[in-house]
């Protein structure tokens, strides 16, 4: 009976890996074949947009490069996702000074900020604190608890981020005064395709990436990530990383 069970749970393992396998090839897959005419779209709409002077025409432009830009983004983030899991893409760590860029992944989402009307302040008196990292993915990761701050609200955005030194490491937080987690979504946030139902928000869209994405660079860079949250009154995600200690940041 033992032996029975033995081989059915090896059996039922290796389906799994057999499975998981197959889904992975399918998104690269699925990820490359959409790069290439996207590219081309781009591309064409670059052109288009030098030839083209009326200001209608400049707006219909102006959307095609915004949602491509928008799309090219997501693929990017699956392919890089995909490497990652499969052992395939290395981080390209450098000294960072993570002020400067927290700084400037808030100077790059101006229109988005602007656009939501919303209020992000910054709070570090840190100024040579340096952290090893991928100043690509670490911007990213960032870039995505911003912008999950910006679309999960229904009043106008409230977002502080504050960094600190904190023992042996650097302590970053992101706090909202969104729309907020139940217990049960915070235990799956981190999940790979899960999405918190978001009720009347149904301009909020997404593949359920962006806080696994968040959670594998921080774990790459051998951080810890933990949220805090309650419904109706806000989320804080809080990143710890350990410091680097010797060079000069970049």
């Amino acid at each position: 009976m033992s032996f029975s069970v033995f081989i059915f749970a090896n059996y039922t393992l290796l389906r799994q890996k057999k499975m998981a396998q197959i889904n992975k090839e399918f998104f690269n897959n699925m990820a490359h074949e959409f790069k290439i005419p996207l590219t081309n779209i781009s591309l064409a709409g670059n052109l288009l947009a030098k030839k083209i002077t009326e200001s209608s025409h400049q707006k219909y432009l102006h959307v095609v490069k915004e949602e491509s830009g928008k799309l090219k983004h997501q693929i990017e983030r699956v392919l890089h996702l995909a490497k990652l899991e499969n052992g395939e893409y290395q981080l390209e760590k450098e000294n960072l000074n993570p002020k400067k860029l927290i700084q400037t992944v808030i100077e790059g989402m101006d229109i988005q900020i602007k656009e939501k009307n919303a209020n992000v302040l910054f709070f570090s008196n840190e100024e040579d604190l340096k952290l090893e990292g991928d100043k690509f993915h670490l911007g990213n990761a960032f870039r995505n608890l911003l912008d999950n701050a910006l679309k999960y609200s229904t009043s106008t955005p409230e977002i502080k981020i504050r960094m600190k030194k904190e023992n042996e490491g650097i302590l970053f937080q992101f706090e909202d005064n969104g729309i907020g987690m139940k217990r049960d979504d915070i235990k799956m946030i981190f999940d790979k395709f899960y999405r918190v139902p978001t009720g009347n928000l149904h301009d909020v869209k997404g593949f359920g990436l962006g806080l696994f994405y968040v959670r594998t660079m921080v774990e790459a860079h051998g951080g810890k990530i933990k949220i805090n949250s309650e419904l109706n009154k806000g989320t804080t995600f809080t990143l710890e990383f350990p410091l680097t200690h010797n060079n000069d940041p970049h």
